[in-house]
């Protein structure tokens, strides 16, 4: 549900970034900027798209993602070759798990790196198996891309 949610609002624009809240007179502009970004606007945009933690997380996936998809997610990931029956699902996890690490470093000033935000993907979808039994087998596709696209850490390579 707060996946839901999470998409309603940013579907609609309304996602309490920091450029939202100055728009609205809660934040001086002084106080609106990307945590990761000085002298950036913080705006959905920018953290789904512009700012670099999720440049590499997409990076990451191989996916190239452009500032119109982020309000249309039913069009995130066309080109990969995955089950698309749990495609929108998938991408709206993740941006849902882009926006909490956006929190974590906020609120808790915990920088998650790429490799983090992915692997809690990772653990959602293994959560979500028991909700998607008919589309388990698709499921565990997504996940075992999602595998390939975030390696585990090795003792002799850097991460």
């Amino acid at each position: 549900m707060k996946v839901k949610f999470f998409a309603w609002l940013l579907g609609r624009g309304r996602l309490n970034t920091r450029a939202y809240l100055h728009h609205w007179k809660i934040r001086a502009l002084e106080d609106s900027w990307c945590v990761h970004c000085p002298g950036v606007l913080e705006t959905d945009i920018h953290i789904f798209v512009g700012c670099h933690k999720a440049h590499a997380v997409w990076a990451r996936l191989g996916i190239s993602m452009h500032c119109d998809l982020v309000q249309r997610p039913w069009d995130i990931g066309v080109g990969v070759t995955l089950p698309d029956v749990l495609r929108m699902n998938f991408f709206l996890l993740l941006l849902w798990h882009l926006w909490k690490a956006r929190n974590a470093m906020i609120f808790y000033q915990l920088d998650l790196p790429p490799r983090e935000v992915l692997n809690r993907v990772a653990l959602d979808l293994d959560a979500w198996t028991r909700r998607y039994k008919k589309h388990r087998l698709e499921l565990q596709v997504w996940r075992d891309w999602l595998a390939t696209c975030n390696p585990p850490p090795s003792s002799t390579l850097p991460s």
